[in-house]
This record gives C-alpha cells, structure tokens and sequence, in this order.
C-alpha cells in the first residue's frame, strides 16, 4: 500500500528537469548563458581582475650593449600571497632574463615603480613594493631563469626575440626579489609587462 501510495504522488508531481542558478546571479542555468547554454565561466586569475586584486607593471627600457634594467621586488610579510607570471621581448637580438630570491639589495638610485590595478573601477593598491634600477641587486637563489632570448643572424635579418612565463609564481612571503634583463652585445629596447594577483593562502 505505502509502495503504491509514494508512486502516486511521484507522479502527481512533475519533475522540472531545469538547473537553477543558485548562486544569486540573477536567474538562468548556473554557469550557462540563458540564451545559449554556452558556458560562462571564468579562470581564477580572470576572477582576481573582477575582484580589484589584480595588477600589473609593463613598459620598455632602451639599452646599450651589455647594459641592465632590473626590478627590485620587496613581499610584504602577510599570507596575502602575490601570484606572479611575466612577458617580455627584444627588438634587435640576444639579452637575458632571469630572477632571483632571498637578494641583498640597495635599493638607491633606484627609482619606485606604482602598480597599475587591471580593474579601473577599484582604489585597491597593491602589497608588493617595486622599484626599477640599472644593477643595485645582488644575486640570491634561483627563482626562474636564467633565459637567453633572441636570435643572431646578420645585420639586414636580425630580430629579436621573446618568452612567455603562463605558469604562476608565488612569490615568497616577506622577502626581496630581483628581476634582471641583462643586453646583449646590441642596442636595443626591450619590452616587458608582468602580471600578478594577490590571493590571500589558506
């Protein structure tokens, strides 16, 4: 009797085979365009940038031969963690990257470098302190590189050369960090931009 009393109500009561949205987005499918099911989601760093804790520094140096631009990097002492990726490429022929941790700095003449914030609608300011120097930064341990970018060839075919760093770093907690381009035996411009989050660990 009670079998056949559930599957009465059971199909008294018709089933919506719908996925609602139950993250307060507003209506439609969770995750899906309403219009078109086509999936809406973003990656996490992609999040970061909507969330205002997304920054970036880019530019260019022009450098003589043999000549070096490098960017001081000072990690507050909080779990606010800075998870960082870089790009950068020459105009003319070889240079070399590299970065290090755990460095011994001065950081005079170096000039302060203000993160830009990739959300323009956010004040939010980042934690890291930055400056840009020709060489006041010492070695320390590896934390990625040394890279030679560029190619050789003769002075009508020459061209420069670049990389793309995808994978995250998470720079350590509370500690300096160099960043060093270092020019080849040719004057040239190198281009650079790097991005990072700051992401509270848990």
């Amino acid at each position: 009797m009670k079998k056949a009393l559930i599957w009465i109500v059971f199909c008294l009561c018709p089933l919506s085979l719908r996925a609602f949205d139950f993250g307060g987005g507003g209506g439609g499918n969770g995750g899906l365009d309403p219009t078109t099911n086509a999936t809406t989601s973003i990656d996490y760093a992609h999040h970061e940038i909507h969330e205002g804790d997304h920054y970036n520094v880019t530019g260019s140096s022009t450098l003589a031969a043999n000549a070096i631009v490098e960017f001081i990097v000072k990690t507050p002492n909080t779990t606010k963690w800075a998870h960082m990726t870089f790009d950068y490429q020459s105009t003319a022929s070889v240079f070399t990257f590299v970065g290090y941790q755990n460095v011994t700095v001065s950081t005079t003449p170096s000039v302060v470098v203000t993160p830009s914030n990739n959300n323009g609608n956010y004040a939010n300011s980042s934690g890291l302190q930055i400056w840009r120097s020709t060489g006041t930064g010492t070695t320390g341990d590896y934390l990625v590189g040394p890279f030679v970018i560029g190619v050789s060839g003769n002075a009508q075919s020459r061209v420069g050369g670049g990389s793309t760093h995808a994978t995250e770093h998470i720079l350590k907690q509370n500690t300096w960090h160099v960043f060093r381009f270092t020019n080849g035996a040719d004057a040239q411009t190198i281009n650079f931009r790097v991005n990072w989050y700051e992401h509270a660990n848990r």
